[in-house]
C-alpha cells in the first residue's frame, strides 16, 4: 500500500498520496500498545469514574496474573491437569467480567467509547504543528527490497524511497551483531569492517536527508530490523584512518542528539501530554543480588550498579534504595509520585512471552514474588514519572512482530503513561554504564534536555575511554524513547546552587574583611 501511494505521488506529485503512504507507515507501527494508550486516554478524560477505571485495570491484572499462573503450571516436571482446568475456568470467568464492564462503559459513557475506536493516525501537517523548530522526524519503512523515508520538520516535510540489496542487509546485520563482539579477539580487520559497514547504512539512512537536517534534534521511528540498531554509531565517512583508533571516527552522535518513538502517533498523543507529574523528584533501586559469581539464572553481579545510584543521588538528589532494601514491594508502594525513577538492575526478556519479561529486584535465594517484576504488571501501574530510566540489560530488547515492532519490556512503561523511557539495546557493560549514567544525570542538572543530555554523556565517556572501552559495544547501546524535552531542575539542584552561589559571596566577604583588617592593622603600626 506504501509502495502504490508512493508510485501515484511520483507520477502526479498530488500530496494526498504522499499523506496516504505516511498513514500507511504509521498504521503499519504499534498498532496494538497504541490502542491500548487510547483506551486508557479515553478512560482518562472522557469522564468515566475513577471506581470504574480502578475495577476496569484490576480485572486486566486478574487475568495477567491468571495467565501467569497457567503458564507457571504447565512449565512444571507434572504439571497438574485439575490446576489446569481451574485456572482455565476462572481466566474464561475473568474475561467475561471485563467484557461486561467494557460494554457497560461504552453504553454509559460514548465519548469514551469514540475515542476508544477512534484508529487514526497523526498526519504529517499535523505532525509539523507539534514540531520544535530544532526538531526532524525519520521515520522509516523497511521492506525487503525497498527503505522509505519520511523526514519532517516544522516547515517542510520530504518523502524519498531506495532500493535496497544484500550490501544493505549485511550491513545491517553486522551492525546489529555488535552486541555479541568478542573484544578479546578483536582485530584491525574487525574495525575495518565495522566502518565499512557502519558508512554503507550511514549512505542509505542519513544521507538522503543529511542537508535537511543540519543542526536539529533527530526523532527516529524505525520499522522492522531498524528498531534494534543503534543510529548513534553510524558513520559519516568509509575513510579508514591512519590511526584506528575508534573515539577518532565521524559517529553520527557527535552531531546530532538523538531519540526515538514507536511511531509519531504515540510520540505526539495527547494521553502523555496531559498527564500530572509526580511531586517527589527522584527514587532510585540497586539491588544487587547477593550472589557469589552468578545467580541461578546465570547472570552475573551488578558490582558498579550501586555505586551507579550512590553517585546519582548525590547528582540529582531523591531516594535511594540498595541491596535488601531495593524491593519490588517497596518499588510498587513508593514509586508512584516521583518525577524519575531508575532502576539499576538485571532484566530477563521472554521473548516467547512478552508480557512476562521481568526486572529483578533484591532476592534473599528464595523464589518469592516480592522479586520480579514482570511487564503485564508495569503495565498496570498508575506511574506520575516524566522519565523512567532503565538502567538494565537489554530493556529495549526483545522479539520482532510484525505491524508491532520490538516487543521489549520498556512498552509496559508507555502504557503506564510514562513520556520518557531511557533504555538498552543490548546487555550494557556494568562499569561503562555506571560512568554514562553519571554523566547523564549531571547533563540533567543544566538547562538542556534528555536528548542532548544522553549525547554528551556518551560523548564524555568516549573521550574519557581507552582504545578498548571506546569501542560502541561500551557506549552507544543507551537510547531515549519518547518526549525529550528538559526536566525541570529539581529542588536539591536549586538548593545546591543557591547555597554555592552564596558559599561563594561568603568566602568573598571573609577573603575581604580580612583583608581589610590586615591593612588596617599595617596602616596603625607605621
Amino acid at each position: 500500500a506504501i509502495n502504490i501511494a508512493a508510485t501515484l505521488f511520483r507520477e502526479t506529485s498530488d500530496m494526498r498520496y504522499k499523506e496516504m503512504a505516511f498513514e500507511f507507515a504509521e498504521r503499519s507501527k504499534s498498532s496494538v500498545l497504541l490502542a491500548a494508550v487510547q483506551n486508557n486516554n479515553a478512560l482518562k478524560t472522557t469522564g468515566v469514574p475513577e471506581y470504574i477505571v480502578r475495577s476496569e485495570q484490576q480485572i486486566h491484572q486478574e487475568i495477567n496474573g491468571m495467565k501467569k499462573m497457567i503458564i507457571d503450571e504447565q512449565l512444571k516436571i507434572r504439571p497438574s491437569q485439575k490446576k489446569i482446568r481451574f485456572f482455565n475456568s476462572r481466566l474464561l470467568q475473568l474475561m467475561s467480567n471485563y467484557d461486561s464492564l467494557v460494554n457497560q462503559i461504552e453504553q454509559n459513557y460514548p465519548r469514551y467509547f469514540a475515542l476508544k475506536y477512534d484508529r487514526s493516525v497523526i498526519k504529517m501537517s499535523e505532525l509539523s504543528k507539534q514540531l520544535k523548530e530544532d526538531e526532524i522526524i525519520l521515520e522509516y519503512v523497511l521492506t525487503d527490497s525497498v527503505l522509505t523515508l519520511f523526514s519532517i520538520g516544522k516547515d517542510f516535510n520530504h518523502f524519498s524511497q531506495l532500493k535496497i540489496d544484500t550490501v544493505f542487509n549485511s550491513a545491517l546485520a553486522e551492525i546489529i551483531n555488535i552486541k555479541n563482539v568478542n573484544l578479546l579477539q578483536h582485530s584491525k580487520q574487525d574495525m575495518i569492517h565495522f566502518i565499512q559497514d557502519a558508512s554503507i547504512l550511514w549512505d542509505y539512512l542519513i544521507a538522503p536527508v543529511y542537508s535537511q537536517i543540519q543542526g536539529k534534534r533527530l526523532i527516529i521511528v524505525p520499522d522492522g530490523q531498524l528498531g534494534y540498531l543503534s543510529f548513534d554509531l553510524l558513520l559519516q565517512s568509509s575513510n579508514i584512518p591512519e590511526v584506528l583508533d575508534y573515539r577518532l571516527l565521524p559517529y553520527l552522535i557527535k552531531e546530532f542528539p538523538l531519540s526515538y518513538s514507536y511511531s509519531s502517533s504515540l510520540r505526539f498523543n495527547s494521553y502523555f501530554q496531559t498527564k500530572k507529574n509526580g511531586s517527589l523528584e527522584m527514587i532510585a533501586f540497586a539491588p544487587e543480588n547477593k550472589y557469589k559469581e552468578k545467580s541461578s539464572s546465570g547472570l552475573d553481579r551488578l558490582l558498579n550498579s550501586a555505586k551507579e545510584v550512590e553517585e546519582i543521588e548525590q547528582i540529582f538528589g531523591g531516594k535511594a534504595y540498595l541491596g535488601e532494601e531495593a524491593t519490588k514491594s517497596r518499588f510498587l508502594s513508593e514509586a508512584m509520585n516521583y518525577k524519575i525513577i531508575h532502576l539499576a538492575m538485571h532484566t530477563l526478556i521472554n521473548d516467547s512471552l512478552p508480557m512476562f519479561s521481568e526486572l529483578l529486584f533484591y532476592d534473599n535465594g528464595k523464589e518469592t514474588a516480592d522479586t520480579k517484576l514482570h511487564t503485564y504488571e508495569v503495565f498496570g501501574l498508575k506511574l506520575k514519572a516524566d522519565l523512567v530510566v532503565l538502567s538494565a540489560c537489554n530493556t529495549g530488547s526483545g522479539r520482532l512482530q510484525k505491524g508491532e515492532g520490538i516487543m521489549s519490556l520498556a512498552r509496559g512503561f508507555i502504557y503506564a503513561g510514562v513520556p520518557s523511557i531511557v533504555l538498552t539495546l543490548w546487555e550494557a557493560q556494568d562499569q561503562a554504564t555506571s560512568k554514562i549514567m553519571k554523566y547523564f544525570y549531571t547533563g540533567l542538572t543544566g538547562n538542556t534536555t534528555k536528548d542532548v543530555a544522553l549525547q554528551q554523556a556518551k560523548l564524555d565517556f568516549l573521550s574519557n575511554a581507552n582504545q578498548l572501552k571506546s569501542h560502541p559495544y561500551y557506549w552507544s547501546s543507551f537510547i531515549i524513547s519518547g518526549d525529550s524535552k528538559q526536566l525541570a531542575n529539581n529542588d536539591k539542584v536549586r538548593r545546591s546552587t543557591w547555597f554555592s552561589y552564596t558559599g561563594i559571596l561568603f568566602l568573598i566577604l571573609i577573603i575581604g574583611i580580612v583583608f581589610y583588617r590586615k591593612r588596617k592593622s599595617a596602616k596603625e603600626t607605621h
